[in-house]
């Protein structure tokens, strides 16, 4: 989370010393003339997001050891969202968020704490409000978590897989043992397009681009054979797997470079819980191998990093002492097949634009479906064009009758 910021938005009224005083000391009748605090808008001018950060400093000036560090994440009509995300949507997700904290997260921490893992999970969470629109998080910056996109390996990769597999066992293991339910966590959004408004448009950009590509002309027609029935073909399948009881557990739901934040120890943590829901495991990896993944790592490392996921997935279940059914590697192979059709959703929003931040191109000011069209036209992202191939042959652009 260290930067330098570009300032692009003004304090809300209601972000005053007062409500800071309220919300972090938790005493509305005490004095806080002893406090000082310091606000400090977070945001960059060319962030495409739908939430203003701000961080924050409380001190008290009679023990300046007291010092509260903390990031202010709220709700904001005025900062840029070149994915068109719908205000609405913007509001069921930052609710999703606040629940995830208090129903889910915050259980994660007992759990770890019984069995004596002390690994950082995710940020302290302090306080949520949907008058405003208000989520609390500790200021991981102070130890050392920064933000970046442009510099990530395969021992990386390994090391979010790793805090990928433990939510998904935490929560399976809750579960299957009735410690709780987070079945209620359904998909928000079952048509993709209304929280990807530019998925469509980013299926015809990848046609147009990949018919350019050298041997890719049959991939290219079969995808536009295809198009006419990718919106129900999408659609069918978040409803189908929205109701899959099979293997299920909660799915952070939006893992991408920008919602990993990196530890000066090489600790890396998730950020950004809005799309948590109970879905199949496959969600998140596709997610994973497309959005943060380097290229090269999605095609010719995909299976070695899927084998290292059930590993960490098993040892967690194991270490939580778990007697029921432990899903298989080849349980984990089903559910990529099974929701196959994500990797190319995935592969013509997410990966494209992952490529085009990771510095090869700038993104301030550009429009979005530039951004995914200047991504796929490296010569580099070709390399996707490997798993053509396979993708055909497990039949994930097959027409249902």
């Amino acid at each position: 989370m260290r930067r330098e910021c570009e300032v692009v938005s003004n304090v809300p009224e209601w972000l005053t010393h007062d409500y800071l005083c309220k919300v972090l000391l938790k005493d509305d009748n005490k004095d806080y003339k002893d406090w000082e605090s310091q606000i400090i808008p977070f945001n960059k001018a060319n962030e495409n997001t739908a939430t203003e950060l701000f961080q924050i400093k409380l001190t008290n000036q009679k023990s300046p050891s007291k010092a509260i560090n903390v990031m202010i994440k709220t709700l904001s009509e005025n900062v840029s969202n070149s994915f068109g995300i719908p205000l609405h949507c913007q509001e069921l997700m930052c609710k999703r968020e606040s629940d995830i904290y208090i129903e889910f997260l915050s259980e994660v921490e007992k759990i770890l704490t019984e069995i004596g893992d002390n690994e950082m999970f995710f940020p302290k969470f302090y306080h949520s409000s949907e008058q405003p629109v208000v989520l609390v998080l500790k200021d991981l910056s102070l130890k050392g978590y920064f933000l970046n996109i442009k510099k990530f390996t395969l021992k990386d990769s390994k090391k979010l897989l790793e805090k990928i597999a433990k939510m998904h066992a935490l929560s399976y293991y809750m579960a299957e043992n009735g410690r709780k339910d987070y079945r209620k966590f359904k998909i928000l959004f079952s048509n993709p397009a209304e929280i990807v408004p530019i998925i469509h448009d980013a299926y015809d950009i990848f046609i147009e681009c990949i018919e350019t590509w050298p041997a890719c002309q049959q991939f290219a027609d079969k995808m536009k054979e295809f198009k006419p029935h990718y919106s129900k073909a999408l659609n069918n399948l978040f409803v189908k797997m929205n109701n899959d009881k099979k293997f299920s557990v909660l799915v952070h739901g939006d893992i991408h470079i920008e919602n990993v934040l990196y530890g000066s120890d090489d600790d890396i943590i998730l950020i950004d819980y809005q799309m948590t829901s109970w879905l199949s495991p496959a969600f998140d990896l596709l997610c994973f191998f497309n959005g943060f993944c380097t290229i090269e790592d999605n095609v010719y490392h995909r299976d070695l990093l899927i084998k290292h996921y059930h590993e960490y997935f098993r040892l967690t279940l194991k270490k939580l002492d778990f007697k029921k059914y432990i899903p298989t590697l080849v349980d984990v192979h089903v559910e990529l097949a099974k929701y196959g059709l994500l990797d190319l959703a995935y592969w013509t929003v997410y990966a494209t634009t992952h490529f085009a931040r990771s510095g090869a191109i700038p993104v301030k000011n550009i429009d979005i479906r530039e951004l995914i069209r200047s991504g796929m036209q490296n010569p580099n992202f070709r390399i996707i064009s490997r798993l053509f191939a396979d993708f055909l042959e497990k039949g994930y652009l097959e027409i249902e009758d």
